[in-house]
């Protein structure tokens, strides 16, 4: 399906998904800059909009939960969302960023082998995340003892189906600050410490060293042409946590205007010359 060059980007955006401040800010900038936008509820689990979808022509950049990736996928939207299942999954940047990766010694696993796999070890507590980027829960730091309570929980409440999918599984590491940071078309164009030894605490950063761990790691892997970067500092170092897509990815302190002015001239880059 070709995409009408002469036609201006479309802004879709997901209401009560991030932040009511970041939302708000988004809506006014856009708004403000005269780009088409369209705003939507998603169904939980369904992925697909609450009542009809809205008609567009051009490009169009979807941000929101993870449902926007299936719902601009079903309209033909384009680009939609900046992802790809090739590339964003764990074992693919921990492959190609070697000692720039946080968890290297992170391992795959089926989530009904988590147990047997920690308590093997004797760790107490541990850091899982899902191996794929479809958000099925948050990484996060659990303790042994209360890991199939957790898991039991969130089936309960549907968080969770029956799936036994891929997570990776590695021993938790002292981290200092973390960033997220947006990268588009190999620019660094925000950044935001999201968290302080562990406690949320957004913050408009730039840190040389967080930048040149960015573009350290963007010489090794690029998993979109616009994407999301999480950098930790680890005692004196600095090291990659993970890559997210962009379309469902918190902006924390970022200047919001900033990234959607630098996400859409890519847009209208990308497809200056693509044919009607």
């Amino acid at each position: 399906m070709s995409v009408s060059a002469d036609k201006p980007v479309t802004w879709v955006l997901e209401r009560d998904v991030f932040s009511t401040a970041c939302f708000d800010a988004m809506v006014e900038h856009i708004r403000g800059r005269e780009l088409p936008l369209k705003i939507v509820r998603v169904v939980p689990f369904a992925h697909v909009i609450d009542g009809k979808a809205p008609q567009i022509e051009g490009p169009a950049v979807c941000y929101g939960s993870i449902g926007v990736a299936k719902v601009a996928a079903d309209n033909g939207w384009q680009p939609g969302v900046f992802t790809d299942p090739n590339t964003f999954h764990y074992e693919a940047y921990r492959d190609a960023l070697g000692d720039l990766i946080l968890n290297a010694d992170a391992v795959r696993l089926r989530m009904s082998e988590v147990s047997a796999f920690v308590a093997e070890r004797r760790w107490t507590s541990f850091f899982i995340k899902p191996n794929d980027d479809a958000k099925a829960f948050a990484g996060a730091v659990m303790e042994a003892d209360e890991f199939e309570t957790w898991v039991s929980r969130m089936r309960e409440i549907g968080y969770l189906d029956e799936n036994d999918i891929d997570v990776v599984v590695s021993e938790p590491k002292p981290l200092g600050v973390e960033w997220r940071v947006i990268v588009v078309d190999g620019e660094i164009v925000e950044s935001s410490i999201y968290k302080q030894w562990g406690r949320a605490m957004a913050e408009r950063h730039r840190q040389p060293e967080v930048d040149a761990v960015v573009r350290a790691a963007h010489a090794r892997f690029v998993p979109a042409p616009v994407y999301v970067i999480d950098v930790a500092q680890v005692g004196d170092d600095y090291k990659v946590i993970e890559y997210n897509t962009f379309n469902s990815a918190g902006l924390y302190a970022c200047d919001v205007g900033r990234v959607v002015d630098a996400v859409t001239a890519y847009v209208e880059r990308a497809y200056a010359t693509t044919p009607a």
